[in-house]
């Protein structure tokens, strides 16, 4: 995108990370962002994770999409949390990669839906780069194989900078989905009402490594950086969990 020329682009890379940890995470790179002169105007920061089980329920989502009882929940181990983010209700776990651009909106005149298209459609074509065939919809967040859904975009904003992000299901435990609604409404031409995952679309071995390199290139491409960095975790990252020992 053309709003983006000169951006600098730097991913890290955090493993499985608790939920809250990322959420409070991004928040803390945006008040630095916001108020340290160090750090430049144009960067974007990316991390990508996976998370320990937990439902979140976005700006359209109602718990009214969660079909398990509070002790249901807690028998499978399954946290509920409400999040400030576009979309419904989401299931996360090991198996599934999660990309959370954290975009200064101002800087590059962009808006959560700006960013919401331009992250799926950044999906969309880091999984074809590894030859899996994907369709997009001009309503829907939603990336969508042959066998279902198998990834969704739900942006948020804090302060002036986007938050949250990409969810790609590559090999999670998929028996989870069944206890949520996701897919509340389909786009006109998909006739199947299902999440489903990269491992379902070829029904053979999928490498978490190879997927996430395809997506730090087509995510990397699509904010205008042929030159990015990649880092193993966050110092800010690092301190927090050290304060929760």
């Amino acid at each position: 995108m053309r709003n983006f020329k000169d951006s600098r682009v730097m991913f890290h890379l955090l493993g499985t990370v608790k939920y809250d940890l990322v959420n409070q995470l991004q928040k803390q790179i945006v008040n630095l962002s916001t108020f340290s002169t160090a750090i430049n105007p144009r960067q974007i920061t990316v991390l990508l994770c996976e998370h320990d089980p937990v439902v979140t329920v976005g700006y359209s989502g109602s718990r009214s999409q969660i079909r398990l009882k509070a002790e249901q929940l807690q028998k499978q181990n399954l946290r509920t949390q409400w999040v400030n983010r576009g979309g419904g209700c989401f299931l996360h776990g090991e198996g599934q990669l999660c990309v959370y651009p954290i975009v200064p909106l101002s800087t590059f005149s962009a808006s959560t839906k700006a960013i919401t298209r331009l992250l799926r459609d950044a999906v969309r074509s880091g999984l074809e780069e590894i030859d899996y065939q994907t369709t997009t919809y001009k309503s829907n967040r939603a990336v969508w194989g042959r066998t279902g859904a198998v990834a969704t975009v739900g942006v948020g904003k804090h302060e002036d900078m986007s938050t949250h992000g990409a969810y790609i299901n590559v090999n999670p435990q998929m028996k989870h989905f069944g206890y949520i609604d996701s897919v509340t409404k389909l786009p006109e031409g998909q006739a199947k009402q299902t999440l489903s995952c990269l491992l379902a679309e070829r029904r053979r071995a999928v490498r978490m490594s190879q997927v996430r390199s395809a997506l730090i290139e087509s995510v990397g491409h699509a904010f205008g950086c042929e030159d990015y960095h990649i880092t193993t975790g966050h110092p800010e990252l690092r301190r927090m969990v050290s304060t929760e020992h």
